[in-house]
């Protein structure tokens, strides 16, 4: 297919990186309004129901290039075209992104699954902390709920150093393959917004 000034269009089959959809110029169908409203929904949790290739880990992928703190240089370039860009929220690039992507577990059961799982975890949280430059020394644990909770509790020192207190508010993105996680730097509050997708197989 052709523009009108006779240039090829190009789709972006089996791609869900915004950020790698935007760099090489694919089309792209713009969400971004769904920024704000999500933003005005007062629910505590916003639940997308949809089937596999709807586009739901590109939309979660485009959430995290908005709310990036270190994407901030890069708005212009992400967003140019997009309704976002135009009417931009006071939380755009405010925010530490920590990705979860479980898509690539087996679907075994048992220890089996349960020491994937964890590695996900564990090589999730070290991806953190070397994207932020974090002098932060994390060891693997065999549960992965013990290493969440741990993370939390290491992460407070460097957070409160940038005034941040340890009140938590959640909002669950309930969809598939991929969790996102959301850190938000306010004067003296943080707010974590919790992006989940379910993991397990269809």
């Amino acid at each position: 297919m052709l523009t009108e000034k006779n240039q090829m269009i190009k789709f972006p089959k089996g791609y869900a990186n915004y950020k790698f959809i935007r760099e090489k110029n694919f089309i792209y169908v713009d969400k971004t309004n769904y920024i704000e409203l999500l933003e005005n929904d007062d629910a505590v949790s916003v639940h997308m129901l949809r089937p596999r290739r709807f586009g739901k880990s590109l939309f979660t992928s485009m959430l995290a290039c908005y709310y990036d703190i270190s994407e901030k240089a890069n708005f212009e370039m992400l967003f140019h075209d997009t309704y976002i860009f135009h009417h931009p929220t006071s939380t755009r690039n405010t925010y530490y992104i920590l990705k979860f992507n479980f898509s690539g577990l087996t679907g075994k059961h048992g220890e089996v699954l349960e020491k994937e799982f964890a590695m996900v975890v564990f090589d999730s949280i070290k991806d953190f902390i070397n994207q932020y430059h974090i002098d932060l020394n994390f060891s693997e644990t065999q549960s992965a709920a013990r290493m969440v909770s741990r993370f939390f509790v290491d992460i407070r020192p460097y957070l409160e150093d940038k005034k941040i207190i340890s009140s938590l508010m959640n909002m669950i993105i309930s969809q598939m393959n991929y969790y996102l996680l959301i850190f938000r730097s306010l004067h003296l509050s943080r707010i974590a917004m919790v992006m989940l997708e379910d993991f397990m197989k269809c």
